[in-house]
């Protein structure tokens, strides 16, 4: 097989976009967050937990950004 041929496929989608409840970056931001809210609250120590509450912040952030994108993407 060449090298061609077999980085045409590489593109095509996994899943059709359309029967995606929520784009995929969406739904993996949200199941960081919460792996690290189960992490927050296994943590032995207040600082990790402190840590790992920030990163399901962040993660919950990104979410957030990714559906405005997605909502706007949408609407075009």
């Amino acid at each position: 097989m060449s090298t061609r041929s077999s980085l045409l496929g590489r593109h095509k989608p996994f899943v059709m976009a359309a029967s995606l409840r929520e784009a995929p970056d969406v739904t993996q931001a949200l199941a960081k967050a919460e792996q690290n809210a189960a992490r927050a609250r296994s943590a032995k120590t207040a600082q990790d937990r402190e840590y790992y509450g920030q990163m399901r912040r962040t993660w919950l952030g990104l979410a957030h950004a990714w559906r405005v994108i997605a909502d706007v993407d949408k609407a075009d």
